[in-house]
């Protein structure tokens, strides 16, 4: 099938593609189950104390003596939609733009198997499945395709930066949790839960992305 071409990686929680262990940073894949790492790790406020500690050597190191003071990472959806030829380099491969969204993410949201970089870069193709019939139409669309742009955002940080992005999204299964209720929700209330979580999402300028245009340390 045509979905299970474009996603070579899988959901989230299946064997990604084999990687260097030396290069594996705290993604979704080693925080799932690990109580540990969340024990150990407190997080840091928001804040602007170094924008070097948002590179692959920082989230590598630990750190764990002054995570108190660390930057919080996060990089803005534009930034994900402008440069989507560097996502396999910063979440070693566990998320490429020609991923669908509605594998990745679990629910039937778009049609034409609309990937992760076209939602990601707002295509103007994107179609929902469906609309409830008591909702308005160009309202609910609005919510959910804001909310789907800000979601693929929010799963490249957990995957990229891990405890260092916004703490209650810190991997990329608690992201898709999320969208998942609000997404069920929408039946109910027109996508206004998806419009509040978009709006916890929307906190970029108060993160700092460690990374260029190419993907390098800056």
């Amino acid at each position: 099938m045509a979905e299970q071409e474009r996603t070579p990686h899988g959901l989230p929680g299946h064997t990604a593609t084999p990687v260097d262990p030396s290069r594996r940073r705290f993604t979704g894949a080693g925080l799932a189950g690990s109580g540990i790492i969340l024990t150990l790790v407190s997080h840091p406020v928001l804040g602007h104390s170094g924008g070097n500690q948002c590179t692959r050597s920082a989230i590598l190191s630990g750190n764990l003596s002054n995570q108190q003071g660390d930057t919080q990472c996060g990089c803005s959806p534009g930034y994900w939609g402008q440069h989507p030829e560097i996502w396999g380099k910063l979440t070693d491969d566990l998320y490429l733009p020609s991923m669908v969204f509605n594998t990745v993410f679990g629910r039937n949201v778009f049609n034409n198997n609309a990937t992760l970089g076209e939602v990601a870069q707002q295509s103007h193709n994107l179609d929902l499945v469906s609309i409830p019939n008591t909702c308005n139409m160009q309202g609910y669309y609005a919510k959910v395709r804001n909310a789907s742009f800000h979601a693929v955002a929010a799963l490249l940080n957990a995957a990229t930066f891990a405890w260092r992005y916004l703490p209650l999204y810190d991997t990329p299964q608690k992201v898709i949790n999320a969208y998942q209720a609000a997404f069920d929700a929408a039946t109910r209330d027109c996508g206004a839960a998806l419009d509040q979580l978009k709006s916890e999402w929307d906190q970029y300028s108060r993160l700092y992305c460690g990374y260029d245009a190419h993907g390098n340390h800056r």
